[in-house]
């Protein structure tokens, strides 16, 4: 309490009054406040993310008592408080800890304002709390987005190295003839694996035809080394017919 001592006196025909504090009275208690405002990163719709204060006193005060906290604004449903400071008394180098969970519900940029009563002097305390939510389809491609997760804020970039939706491989270059082509597509005789992809060329069949052999081992035979065995049947048809014709030619000529 203060001392009020009076002194009154004619002067020009006014009284004059001062106000001395008494010896032994306390300085005025208040409270300390980190961070204010409070600033949420950019949160998904419907997740959450949290931010913890911590509320302090003047060294040179009393010590003040923690009363109901209670959030307004416009935006108070997506910022949720614990009431762990409530009724405590704030001691010197003993701050107290309020966590805030802030959970957007709709894209955009989000408010609330923290309400903090006490018994200090100068009670209330506000705290500005910020966010903004986003998420896809709010037509900005956030780099949580990137990993293939939304098509209608992140079109598909072929060379970026991820392979995304409708891509058949993505090897970081735009180019072709290398497995992964310019529109991300894998190219003919090769596989490609992992995002990045690395394309591997596939080998080809071998080609030489699997026939029956009319020459000899080292590949001076009469058609060469082989022929296909479709072709060797024909050969032998004709060569059938050919001999019946003759011996026919021969028996009516005796």
């Amino acid at each position: 309490m203060k001392a009020i001592l009076k002194i009154v006196g004619l002067f020009f025909g006014v009284g004059i009054a001062l106000a001395i504090p008494k010896i032994g009275d306390s300085a005025v208690a208040g409270l300390i406040i980190s961070p204010n405002p409070v600033n949420f990163s950019d949160t998904v719709t419907n997740n959450s993310s949290q931010i913890s204060i911590f509320v302090t006193k003047n060294q040179n005060g009393d010590s003040p008592t923690i009363g109901v906290l209670v959030i307004t604004g416009p935006n108070t449903d997506e910022f949720v408080i614990d009431q762990g400071c409530t009724g405590q008394v704030v001691e010197n180098n003993q701050p107290c800890q309020i966590d805030i969970t802030f959970t957007p519900t709709e894209f955009g940029e989000r408010s609330a304002t923290l309400v903090i009563n006490s018994d200090s002097d100068n009670n209330p305390h506000q705290v500005s709390l910020r966010g903004k939510g986003i998420g896809c389809g709010d037509g900005v491609c956030q780099e949580i987005e990137n990993n293939n997760t939304c098509r209608d804020d992140c079109p598909v970039q072929c060379g970026n190295g991820v392979v995304e939706t409708d891509e058949e491989c993505d090897d970081g270059d735009p180019t072709s003839g290398d497995g992964c082509s310019s529109t991300c597509t894998r190219e003919p005789n090769f596989t490609c694996e992992g995002s990045p992809s690395v394309c591997t060329a596939v080998p080809l069949p071998d080609a030489s035809p699997t026939g029956v052999s009319l020459g000899g081992g080292g590949g001076c035979g009469l058609l060469g080394n082989s022929i296909p065995a479709n072709h060797f049947i024909s050969i032998f048809i004709l060569g059938t017919f050919l001999s019946v014709v003759r011996i026919f030619k021969k028996g009516r000529n005796l």
